[in-house]
Parts: C-alpha cells; sequence; structure tokens
C-alpha cells in the first residue's frame, strides 16, 4: 500500500505513535520540483547543481546550468534572483546564493567547451533571429545546437544587447559576457552573424519567404517621449554612454524621472562621478529591484515619493507635491520613463512563420525572462514542426511536506564558499 504525503516524522514520544498500520506502508522515493526551481524563469535545476557541487563536480554542475543558458557570467550577475525568493533556506536562517553561484560556475568555467551541448538528434532548417542580445543570442544556441541554420541581425557594431549598452559596467563584467557569447559563435559554425544591420519593413516580408521561421528579439529600444525637450531620456543616454560616445557630468545636482532599472542604473553612474542626485517619483514605491535601490540610497541618493516634475526655467526645477510646488536649481534632469517597441515591430503579426521572443513575448523586462522566454518559443517551434518532446513538468513540493523542525535546528548564515554554501541546501523534494 502506497500513501501520499504520509506523515513521516514526529517530535512525540513513540508510545504516542500508532505505528502498528504502518507495517503495510510501503516507502518510496518522490522526486518533486523544490521551489527554487519553480521560481527560475529558466527552470534551472539548482537542487540537482548544488548536489554536483557537494560531490566536487563543479564541471557537471557548469554544463547542468549551461544547458538551458550559455551564459551563465552575465545572468548570474544581473538576475534578480527570484530563485533566491522561493529558496525554502530562507525560512530557517537564509536563502542560498543561487545567483552568485551561478555567476561563479561561469567565470570558472569560461573556456570550457559546449561541444557537449551539439544534439545527436537534428534538423534541417534556415532560420533568421532579429537582435543579438540575450533573447536573441539564447534562440540562436537552441537553435544550432540542433543543427538549424541561424542568419543572426544585429543593428548595432557588435552582439551584447541591453547587457552591453543598458547595465553598468560596475554591475557586469562585460568581458567575461563577451567571451560567453564568443564561445556560442565558436562552437556553432552555422551561426551567421551580420551587424550594423537596421531591420525594416521590406526585410521582414522578405525573410518570410527566405526562411522556414523568423524570430524576433529586438526588445523595446524607443524610448518614451518626454514634452520637455531640454530633458535627458535615460535610455537613449546609457547606450551612448557605452558606446562611448557621452560622458556622465560631475559635481553637479540632477534629478532622475522614474523609479525602475533604468533610473537606478543613470543615478548609481551619476553619484559615482560626485554628483548629488535626487530621485523624482510619481507613486509611493520603486518599481527597481531591490538590490539595485539599496545601493543608490547606500550612495547618497535622496528618493521623493508622491512627486511630479511640473517644469524646468533657467535652471530652476519646479516639482509638486501634495498639492505644494517647491523648486531648487538643477544642472540637468533625466527622464527614465522606460522603453517601447519600435516602429518596425509594432504591426507585425505573429504566424507560423513569425515568432517573437524576449520582451516582444514577455512583459517581465528582465534579462533572464528574456533567455527563458527564446528557450520556450524554440522548444514550441521544435515540437510543432518536428518530432521534438518537452520535459515533462514534476508536482511542486508543498510547504507542509518539509521536515521544519529537523531544519530550524540548523541554523547558520549563508557561506561565501561556493563549496561550503553548497552544504546548506536542503534539497527540497527529493522525499
Amino acid at each position: 500500500m502506497r500513501i501520499e504525503n504520509p506523515v513521516c516524522y514526529s517530535d512525540k514520544p513513540i508510545t504516542g505513535n500508532k505505528v502498528g498500520s504502518w507495517r503495510f506502508v510501503e516507502p518510496y522515493l518522490s522526486d518533486k520540483k523544490p521551489p527554487c526551481q519553480n521560481e527560475c524563469p529558466l527552470g534551472h535545476s539548482i537542487r540537482e547543481v548544488f548536489d554536483l557541487i557537494q560531490k566536487d563536480n563543479q564541471k557537471e554542475a557548469f554544463l547542468t546550468m549551461a544547458d538551458k543558458n550559455p551564459f551563465l557570467s552575465m545572468t548570474g550577475s544581473v538576475c534578480p534572483h527570484f530563485c533566491e525568493g522561493g529558496c525554502s533556506r530562507k525560512e530557517v536562517d537564509e536563502s542560498l546564493m543561487i545567483s552568485d553561484t551561478e555567476a561563479n560556475l561561469g567565470k570558472m568555467f569560461i573556456d570550457e567547451s559546449l561541444d557537449v551541448f551539439t544534439k545527436k538528434q537534428k534538423f534541417t532548417s534556415k532560420t533568421a533571429v532579429i537582435g543579438g542580445g540575450p533573447s536573441g543570442l539564447a534562440a540562436a544556441f537552441h537553435l544550432a545546437r540542433r543543427g538549424i541554420s541561424v542568419d543572426l541581425f544585429e543593428r548595432e557594431e557588435k552582439l551584447g544587447g541591453m547587457p552591453w549598452f543598458g547595465i553598468p559596467d560596475y554591475r557586469l563584467d562585460k568581458n567575461l559576457y563577451f567571451r560567453e557569447i564568443e564561445r556560442v559563435l565558436k562552437t556553432f559554425p552555422n551561426i551567421q552573424v551580420f551587424l550594423n544591420h537596421e531591420i525594416t519593413q521590406k526585410d521582414i516580408e522578405s525573410f518570410q519567404k527566405k526562411y522556414d521561421a523568423v524570430f524576433i528579439g529586438a526588445g523595446k529600444q524607443q524610448a518614451v517621449e518626454f514634452p520637455d525637450k531640454k530633458v535627458i531620456k535615460g535610455f537613449e543616454f546609457l547606450k551612448k554612454y557605452h558606446k562611448g560616445a557621452v560622458h556622465f557630468p560631475q559635481n553637479g545636482t540632477y534629478l532622475v524621472l522614474g523609479g525602475g532599472n533604468t533610473a537606478m542604473d543613470i543615478a548609481g553612474y551619476l553619484l559615482r562621478n560626485g554628483n548629488q542626485v535626487r530621485i523624482i517619483v510619481r507613486g509611493n514605491k520603486l518599481r527597481a529591484f531591490e538590490k539595485e535601490v539599496s545601493e543608490v540610497i547606500e550612495k547618497g541618493g535622496l528618493v521623493f515619493y508622491k512627486t511630479e516634475f511640473e517644469k524646468w526655467e533657467n535652471k530652476k526645477v519646479f516639482l509638486k507635491s501634495e498639492g505644494h510646488v517647491t523648486s531648487f536649481e538643477a544642472d540637468g534632469i533625466f527622464a527614465c520613463f522606460g522603453q517601447e517597441t519600435e516602429n518596425v515591430f509594432k504591426n507585425i503579426g505573429q504566424n507560423d512563420k513569425v515568432y517573437f521572443i524576449g520582451d516582444l513575448e514577455s512583459e517581465n523586462a528582465t534579462v533572464v525572462h528574456a533567455v527563458a522566454s527564446a528557450k520556450k518559443i524554440i522548444e514550441t517551434y521544435l515540437s510543432k514542426n518536428f518530432l521534438f518532446k518537452k520535459t515533462e513538468d514534476r508536482p511542486l513540493l508543498q510547504h507542509d511536506e518539509i521536515n521544519w523542525d529537523y531544519w530550524k535546528k540548523k541554523k547558520e548564515p549563508r557561506k561565501k564558499d561556493m563549496n561550503e554554501e553548497a552544504e546548506r541546501c536542503m534539497q527540497c523534494g527529493t522525499c
């Protein structure tokens, strides 16, 4: 007799346990999805990765993660670690340092070949991928490893997308990121790259005739307009800065309008250049990731909630808050109100040949979601057009299935060493 979810532990004395009926219960191994994996957009096998690290098999741990995402140093550095939010360990002491582990594995094995990911089952198809950012690169990887020909089109002079021209240098080691990109291209010569290629409506039409499938991962690259033309668009300024076309001002007073990640990136650069920074937010909270917000505040950034920009005249800024107007002098203003889809992609309809990936497919607007979106869409395409079977999902481990009485007696702080940190993993779901 098999009992699902039996009560298998107790702090009661043995005299209080009615164990007689247990003679007929058959013990069995139940493999369930741990909460960390469930929260990860890519569905990384985090439990298995920490198990491999515990067994001193770091290379296999790297390959386990790289199978879904070959850009581990990049995503591990900039991901807002949704997985750590789901980690059961946080209810005992602190969540595991999953993102740091991912980034460290990426750095440790930056020279490791990806030849192992070349699939024996290969498909014949010719595809186009528009956009050389995280989603486009991930799509090219998952297509090429199965033998599919990929023509990758990028508007800029180099690949990388948002992590290259949008994410600050102090948050991401871009040399490592580019080495990860180069490794993919070296491993899969069936990826042909076309740089400095501005996509037009005519391209979209001709691509549908020339290719078996077209995957559009161009992202949302058009900054939202702001009425006052003297105000600098934060997103566009970041792009120009990372291309070396502009420099951040020094030792002045600046306003940053908006509470998202771009606003925090602009504020972070301004503060690092000795400026005083006021961040103006219409609502009562910031939308940016908690880590970025805390970094900006620690460096002296001041946040003004429920405040609206009125006007900027003769270096004097007027702000309105709760019906009252205040003013002060400022050397400049950066507007960071998000990005939108470029006009050339707005009227394109998806069909059997055209697929949106990344930010055009998902509203989550994070790098890891862009990579996950590409993987999901490519697998959908393969399952529709080839004999390709998706991995079956496992039931999610429930909170009350964990022996909390056991674990709460084992409180210990996070460990900086990856091998020691792996020992803190509760191995949720292997019951």
